[in-house]
């Protein structure tokens, strides 16, 4: 069997495009109404600012 080899690691401000289009597939895999607008700044803000309420990781 074939081992895969990923990092775990915390999510940079690098990764949020593209955490954005995971939110929006998984929005539309559950048929939700979902808008990427604003969605980039909510996230940094919660991700990233003084006391983030959110915490991320990424592999």
């Amino acid at each position: 069997m074939e081992q895969l080899a990923f990092n775990i690691r915390p999510c940079t401000p690098l990764d949020l495009d593209k955490l954005v289009v995971l939110i929006e597939k998984h929005a539309e895999f559950e048929k939700a109404v979902f808008t990427t607008e604003g969605k980039l700044a909510s996230l940094e803000a919660a991700l990233f600012g003084e006391q983030p309420p959110l915490n991320c990781i990424v592999a």
